[in-house]
């Protein structure tokens, strides 16, 4: 075991980050190996708040500690034997506390939506009877596993991470956010632990914070929804502007999802991607590991509805080892099962067969009820891991599109092939036809750091290939346990069903018949009075064939549902991609004038940034003189990096523009299958009609309502009447029009 000074620090500020940056609950000998350490450092020339920063500790104990070694104290690296403070915070308090933060100030009788450190400290004082200082209140937040073991950054160093945006960008922003009364805030998002994320609002005006702590476990959209929508009301009406991390930070895509669902009430402006790789690789790592604590939480949501599902079987006497597969006492695939054998035995029994036959519809509607529990949990989850799929294949395909950028470059800087392949673990076939089909990206690296870089966005592009293989594994397994429900909640009906149907036959009041299944009287009188499922006379060729165009009609409908959706979700990224196009363009429009004002020619300007004439004459409006020869050669120099910006903005909005457009081509394809599959299954019902069956039993062979088989009916007579016509979806047509 390597038990060196820098491994037992590491070690030391583990455990220390683990109880929160409580250090009471450490050893003396962890306490003082990491005192050693730190006046080591700070006797080097470190500033103590850079080590607090680092260490998760307050500054003042750095500052003590320093002092003591600076008097030649033995205690300076020495931790105290004895005399720890108690805790001010018991753990029953500690509980309150973390439910109450946990919740919504609103439900505690407060008046904001949205937490901060003083109002925490202030429920502390009023409802716990606990005064404590607000950086005490960091440390027992930690300690709660609700807050970071270091603090989140502040408005001055997220724009150390974009300076050529804080400079220029920004001030855009901001006078714009201004003339519009708006709040700008920057976005933060953070998993503390335990599926809790800390969203908070930080102030572009020192460090104040606003947050929220909130699970997902209906999904990261979800979550995100729920803390803009308390956004929104700790500003009224007001639009507010929010600057977040770049697209490829975790939680970044569901928060824009969130936002575009808002009528743009919010604002969501996100930073540029920082350039350098290791910034972006830690970006793409905290990414993955996102993704793979969602992937195990709901798998381990799959395993839990499963043993819901085992355990509730197993305490029904009446159902057999398993829900799937397994025989459950009644009407199995249109045979007579024992319950309604029994019932069919007992058609002119006594009272005491009439309860037993009650007995039995209990017990079927029990399992119906289940079983369509079962089926909506297993829906939801479904719909989660489809959304986990996807943005693993949307951080798999940036990955790749990166690692494909730095082939190109070390093939362009005279990297041979075999030793890329060799840097990577790919084979040379593969780098060479990954170079082909990669435009060239400038890059600043030389060819020792590309081959790094290369190296480790290999490694990084195996973990987010793997993560995907789970994900979509994970979907699968999911879409197969939801049809498994679904089917089993159509059977647990239909048992249900023809047990209702056996007691009316034994002569039982409908309103008993309701009480005993739980379902309303309308829906018993529907079904007894449709007649028998199963003899359909000579209408039984109009009643499959009614069956399986309402089958279409309904996949159809949720295909077209689906479609739908995501053409709204790409509105936003649409709108992102221009807005980025659009600031690019500025930017180059100001370099351009700048260039011509110092005294550059058209032809010079154009052969510098690569640019047509006509673009550099539309901004010829100022006069020559205005600016300094050096400032000219400054913009010049800065033209040709922003219009290079600008024409992959520019390609990057086109991408957009053209996947919208075939998005609308697809929403209209489902909306005209919808349509087919509409006309057909109205046609299907006028037959059935026509052949005898009353409204009632049409409702009762397609599960559907009387008032929607009624206009179903009309449509397909009124289609009849004008020679085919098609029925006009408003509202759809409307949507359609807008997006073009």
């Amino acid at each position: 075991m390597n038990n060196t000074p820098d491994t037992a620090l590491a070690q030391a500020l583990r455990r220390l980050r683990d109880a929160g940056g409580d250090g009471r609950s450490l050893d003396h000998e962890t306490l003082a190996v990491i005192r050693r350490a730190a006046i080591a450092r700070m006797q080097a020339g470190e500033r103590p708040a850079a080590l607090a920063r680092e260490y998760g500790l307050a500054r003042g104990t750095l500052y003590y500690w320093r002092s003591l070694a600076a008097e030649g104290n033995p205690r300076a690296t020495q931790a105290a034997p004895e005399g720890r403070t108690p805790y001010k915070v018991s753990p029953k308090r500690r509980e309150q506390l973390r439910q109450a933060v946990l919740s919504d100030p609103r439900t505690l009788g407060l008046t904001r939506p949205l937490w901060t450190r003083g109002l925490v400290r202030w429920y502390l004082r009023e409802h716990l009877n606990t005064d404590i200082s607000a950086n005490h209140v960091r440390l027992l937040l930690q300690q709660l596993r609700l807050w970071p073991a270091t603090n989140p950054p502040t408005y001055s160093q997220q724009c150390e991470l974009a300076p050529g945006w804080a400079e220029t960008e920004f001030g855009r922003i901001r006078a714009r956010a201004d003339a519009a009364g708006s709040p700008v805030y920057f976005l933060q998002i953070i998993a503390v632990g335990d599926g809790v994320r800390l969203m908070s609002l930080v102030q572009t005006k020192g460090a104040a914070r606003d947050f929220a702590l909130l699970t997902a476990d209906d999904g990261p959209e979800q979550a995100c929804g729920v803390f803009l929508e308390r956004v929104l009301a700790l500003h009224g009406d007001t639009q507010v502007v929010l600057i977040g991390d770049p697209l490829i930070a975790p939680s970044m895509r569901a928060m824009a999802s969130a936002a575009a669902r808002h009528n743009g009430r919010i604002t969501l402006i996100h930073l540029p991607a920082p350039q350098q790789h290791a910034p972006r690789a830690a970006l793409y790592e905290a990414t993955l590991e996102e993704h793979r604590q969602e992937l195990l939480e709901l798998r381990a949501a799959a395993a839990a509805i499963a043993a819901d599902a085992e355990a509730d079987l197993a305490a029904d006497g009446s159902a057999a080892v398993g829900l799937f597969g397994g025989e459950a006492g009644v009407v199995r695939g249109g045979t007579t099962g024992p319950a309604l054998a029994h019932a069919d035995a007992h058609a002119g029994a006594h009272t005491a067969g009439q309860r037993q036959l009650l007995d039995t519809l209990g017990q079927a509607g029990a399992r119906r009820r289940h079983a369509r529990r079962l089926a909506t949990r297993y829906a939801h989850l479904q719909a989660l891991a489809e959304a986990a799929q996807a943005r693993g294949n949307s951080v798999l395909g940036q990955v790749r599109q990166e690692l494909n950028q730095l082939l190109r470059a070390g093939r362009e800087l005279g990297i041979s092939a075999p030793e890329l392949a060799a840097a990577t673990a790919l084979t040379r076939n593969a780098v060479n036809l990954l170079v082909r089909r990669t435009p060239l990206t400038p890059t600043a690296l030389n060819p020792v750091q590309v081959l790094e870089a290369a190296t480790a966005q290999a490694a990084l592009w195996r973990r987010a290939k793997a993560s995907y293989h789970d994900s979509r594994q994970l979907s699968i397994f999911v879409a197969e346990l939801k049809a498994k429900a679904v089917a089993s909640e159509r059977q647990a009906r239909d048992d249900r069903d023809r047990v209702i149907a056996a007691c009316a036959r034994e002569g039982l009041a409908g309103a008993t018949i309701a009480a005993a299944a739980q379902v309303s009287d309308s829906l018993v009188y529907t079904i007894t009075n449709a007649g028998s499922m199963l003899d359909v006379g000579d209408a039984d060729e109009q009643v499959q064939a009614l069956r399986t165009s309402m089958d279409r009609w309904r996949q159809a409908r949720e295909q077209g549902t689906r479609a739908r959706q995501r053409l709204l979700e790409h509105q936003a990224v649409r709108r992102q991609a221009g807005d980025e196009e659009e600031s690019w363009q500025e930017r180059r429009n100001l370099l351009i004038r700048k260039c011509v004002a110092s005294g550059y020619t058209t032809g010079e300007i154009s052969t510098w940034a690569d640019l047509d004439h006509a673009t550099v004459r539309g901004q010829l409006s100022v006069l020559a003189g205005e600016v300094s020869l050096e400032e000219g050669q400054q913009a010049l120099q800065e033209l040709a990096e922003v219009s290079r910006s600008w024409r992959q903005a520019q390609q990057r909005a086109a991408e957009q523009r053209a996947r919208g457009e075939r998005l609308i081509l697809e929403r209209r394809r489902c909306l005209d299958q919808e349509e087919a599959a509409r006309r057909e299954r109205n046609r299907a019902l006028l037959a059935c009609r026509r052949a005898g069956l009353s409204i009632a039993t049409l409702a009762t062979l397609v599960r559907a309502d009387s008032r929607m088989i009624r206009e179903a009916l009309q449509a397909g007579e009124a289609s009849e009447e004008h020679d085919g016509g098609e029925e006009v979806d408003t509202v759809d047509a409307l949507f359609l029009a807008v997006l073009v």
